[in-house]
């Protein structure tokens, strides 16, 4: 029997590519980068631009090409990854098009939270507006700069990535989707959930991870889970989720970025579609299943729930270039014979110049626990600097110690 098609587009789609293989499935991914491994979990890949207006977005008009030319039959799951986060209004209309078909090739079928309900998240006040009316909690906000900006960060919906923070705001201070936050002292972390627009069913907690640098302070540089939680804890989570999940019409796999303080749980955003800690489950398949179930209605049960966590905790780094990094043949092949030792991902297709700054690849491993986890991620970090010469690589802000309040009982 053929495989189903099905479509992942975004910045890098490697990572949903691999698990929608492992569910069976033949998958025209749609990329920016075309790495090796993106293109041996594809059947067939078409590169993407980058929206030149918009830092990290993809440029739909690449993306209306890039399906034209891929020819896909009626009825094809589309998935959307990173990349989408400052579309605005854009995005719904040419779904739309794409949805209701003009010709073999269109007629796809959308997998994921609707544009428009995932617009409203990216809408500050609208969306601390209904965490109020939800009676959820966030660190204090302020629409306007404030008079005396100690102890404020200046974030950004648009962004993404943890580049879009800032102590200071940029010369562009009146974007409609900036806003300026409280800073308070915290750990970073997040829930992947699963929602069919009603409900939600929580897979995880995860602990996120910094590739700081001075200039990009809260650099988003890996995640690991699932990590422990008490009972009673993640009680409150699934009451969260399923208020957000309603409130929102949230489907299909997402994610919630919170931050545990001292005086408690914060929420700090959510993520409508495909995120990075959706790496860390369905180790053994189902994943892309459960997403493309979820968008129709269909949760998966807690035994169902138990197997796409698995049994290990994982976890993914990034890898970002500190200086330019050239990579000619031999280089690059010292690199792919290093790959399999270190657990590499995302690595370049051919010789390239990696820019200071970006990602060269990623890093992955997988323990019984977080902390052996975090230290094999950090030997991995290590050899993979030594092995590209001393300064290559960005610093990675590794966990020292178990997230507070997260214990089991």
């Amino acid at each position: 029997m053929p495989s189903l098609p099905i479509a992942i587009a975004g910045l890098s789609v490697r990572a949903a590519a691999e698990a929608a293989r492992r569910d069976g499935f033949a998958v025209t991914a749609l990329d920016a980068f075309g790495d090796l491994d993106t293109r041996a979990a594809a059947a067939h890949w078409h590169r993407l631009r980058l929206d030149p207006a918009q830092p990290w977005q993809v440029d739909l008009a690449s993306l209306d090409a890039a399906l034209h030319e891929a020819r896909l039959p009626p009825g094809t799951p589309l998935l959307l990854t990173s990349g989408f986060a400052a579309e605005g209004a854009t995005l719904g209309p040419w779904l739309t098009r794409w949805e209701l078909g003009s010709g073999p090739d269109l007629g796809l079928r959308f997998a994921g939270t609707r544009p428009h309900n995932a617009d409203v998240l990216r809408q500050p006040q609208r969306f601390f507006a209904a965490l109020d009316a939800l009676g959820l909690p966030y660190p204090p906000v302020s629409f306007a700069a404030p008079a005396d900006p100690a102890g404020w960060l200046c974030k950004d919906f648009g962004g993404a990535g943890g580049v879009q923070v800032q102590r200071t705001a940029p010369a562009a201070d009146r974007l409609p989707r900036r806003y300026w936050q409280r800073e308070l002292a915290g750990t970073p972390m997040s829930l992947t959930f699963l929602a069919d627009g009603r409900r939600a069913a929580l897979l995880g907690l995860n602990r996120q991870l910094l590739a700081l640098t001075p200039e990009r302070p809260w650099r988003f540089g890996g995640v690991i889970g699932p990590l422990p939680a008490a009972a009673a804890q993640r009680a409150q989570w699934q009451g969260w989720l399923d208020a957000l999940a309603f409130q929102f019409h949230l489907q299909g796999l997402c994610s919630l970025d919170l931050l545990d303080t001292p005086g408690g749980w914060q929420i700090l955003e959510v993520n409508p579609r495909w995120s990075a800690s959706a790496a860390l489950y369905g180790p053994d398949g189902g994943l892309v299943q459960a997403h493309l179930d979820a968008c129709t209605g269909s949760l998966p049960d807690p035994a169902a729930l138990a197997r796409l966590r698995g049994a290990r905790v994982r976890g993914s780094a990034i890898a970002y270039a500190r200086t330019a990094l050239p990579f000619d043949a031999p280089r690059w092949q010292r690199l792919l014979d290093a790959a399999q030792a270190l657990d590499l991902h995302d690595l370049p297709a051919a010789p390239l110049t990696v820019a200071a700054g970006e990602p060269l690849c990623t890093l992955c491993a997988h323990a019984p626990t977080e902390a052996a986890v975090a230290t094999t991620l950090a030997q991995r970090h290590a050899a993979l600097a030594d092995l590209l010469g001393n300064e290559s690589l960005d610093d990675l802000a590794l966990p020292t110690q178990p997230p507070m309040e997260t214990s089991s009982p």
